[in-house]
């Protein structure tokens, strides 16, 4: 079907819109048959997201318009378009009946928001974004944990969505900004972001911006790559050469190792309203230096995450940051270089970024995988770098069933992993507390990786019973201490 033909060319003279940008039809020649492309996603793990523009409500020529008119007293005859009124109860009930319901029912998991018609509506005071925030949210509970992604409606707004935060820019200047606005956003409680990862539009084509936007992304609430189409700016990784992509690939199973700290640090934000990429202040509150280095973050305290937002020089890339790490021993993750807390200054070819694992600090990975978090964690690793004598570093590692609100009955499993070492020995303590849900294991794998400088890693192999308390004691090369 020819986009223009079949949504008209005129568009209510709206700014900065195309034809066809509100609509509900699938294209028939992109996707004959969506309900088995739906279907072939669904089997595979595949979560689905549409994108809405509702502005000009449903079109005379939308596939569920006969059905949408009679449910808000409009002749189908008519062809009279049924206009978004988001604080009519009729429409709004026939909005989710005859548009989205279907479309669920078929595979789509949930809905990204994007707003196109401004903050008015015919309730004053109430901005139209914000209220589809609530109903939304609303109405996809009705099926499992609520989840939407929307455009920002305004501080308050992030009681609801994960927000997107906009069209970016494809350069350095808009990267540069995303950490230091995310972290910022935590201090009127927006904590839960999405970026344009790798820029949504305009700017210049450069795979080494590309790279650095994708590691930033790795450690943030929602790794989404998004852009208009054009072959110039095309996010798929597989558009970038072979080189470029397989450096995506890595990032992106890096970030499925993580998923476990990940998660935890989720339902640690939702427990406990701590921010997901956490400002160095809030834990740190009386050091200058914790407001001086706006762009790090924290994930729970044990990670340090400090993004690269400029080009770097020579054949590898190189940058050099200067930042500032808290009081104590810290690792990076890509070098296994130790670090002790002060002002520091890093290099990162374009393979690596900052990332400090804290000493003794018992961090939950799994192996690289495509693993969704509603499926079971068979075999937890722990990437712990050389404790110091006489620590402890704990971390709370949190399970559910990753589809159900079964969590907020407390349904989950939250096993606090304490780390203590005297001497040459090691302990390993896993203490679980929650009821548990119904597809966690009984037992588990575990496999601990001891790593140190130059990240020679040596290997202990356990297993736990999930509901008990469990403790394993091991003892450290003598080389590294």
């Amino acid at each position: 079907v020819n986009i223009n033909e079949r949504f008209g060319t005129e568009y209510k003279g709206r700014r900065y819109q195309s034809p066809g940008w509100t609509g509900y039809s699938w294209n028939t020649d992109l996707f004959p048959d969506h309900k088995a492309f739906l279907k072939w996603l669904n089997e595979r793990g595949f979560k689905v997201t549409l994108n809405l523009h509702p502005a000009d409500g449903i079109r005379h020529f939308e596939d569920m318009y006969e059905q949408t008119a009679k449910a808000v007293g409009i002749d189908p005859d008519s062809k009279t378009d049924v206009p978004f009124d988001v604080t009519d109860n009729r429409f709004l009930n026939a909005y989710f009946d005859t548009v989205h319901h279907p479309y669920e029912d078929e595979g789509v998991e949930f809905w990204w928001i994007d707003w196109q018609q401004g903050t008015r509506s015919k309730m004053e005071g109430l901005d139209p974004l914000w209220a589809l925030n609530h109903y939304f949210t609303l109405d996809n509970a009705r099926k499992h944990r609520p989840l939407i992604l929307s455009r920002y409606a305004g501080a308050g707004s992030h009681r609801y969505p994960l927000g997107f935060s906009g069209d970016t820019f494809m350069r350095w200047s808009s990267l540069r900004r995303q950490p230091y606005f995310t972290n910022n956003a935590a201090n009127i409680g927006y904590t839960w972001w999405s970026h344009d990862i790798g820029g949504h539009m305009l700017g210049v084509r450069d795979d080494e911006l590309y790279l650095r936007w994708v590691q930033y992304g790795v450690t943030t609430a929602a790794m989404k790559l998004h852009s208009v189409w054009d072959d110039r700016i095309d996010k798929r990784p597989w558009t970038w050469g072979e080189e470029t992509c397989e450096r995506i690939r890595r990032l992106f199973l890096l970030r499925s190792r993580l998923l476990p700290t990940l998660y935890s640090v989720a339902a640690d934000s939702y427990f406990n309203d701590t921010p997901f990429n956490m400002p160095l202040y809030y834990e740190y509150p009386d050091r200058e230096e914790a407001y001086l280095h706006p762009t790090e973050y924290f994930l729970s305290d044990k990670i340090l995450c400090a993004p690269v937002y400029e080009a770097g020089e020579g054949e590898d890339k190189s940058v050099k940051q200067k930042l500032w790490l808290p009081e104590g021993i810290w690792y990076d993750f890509f070098t296994g270089k130790k670090y002790e807390g002060g002002n520091v200054v890093i290099e990162s070819p374009i393979d690596s970024f900052p990332l400090f694992f804290k000493a003794g600090a018992p961090i939950p990975m799994q192996k690289e995988s495509v693993r969704m978090t509603s499926e079971v964690l068979s075999e937890l690793i722990i990437r712990l770098y050389t404790p110091v004598d006489g620590g402890r570093e704990s971390f709370k590692l949190y399970e559910d069933d990753g589809i159900t609100d079964g969590y907020i009955s407390g349904n989950y499993l939250l096993t606090e992993i304490t780390c203590e070492r005297s001497g040459d020995e090691v302990t390993l303590t896993f203490t679980p507390s929650g009821k548990g849900y119904d597809s966690l294991p009984d037992h588990r794998k575990v496999r601990i990786e001891l790593a140190g400088e130059g990240n020679e890693t040596e290997l202990v192999e356990t297993e736990y019973d999930t509901k008990t308390a469990h403790r394993v004691k091991f003892k450290i090369n003598q080389s590294r201490l």
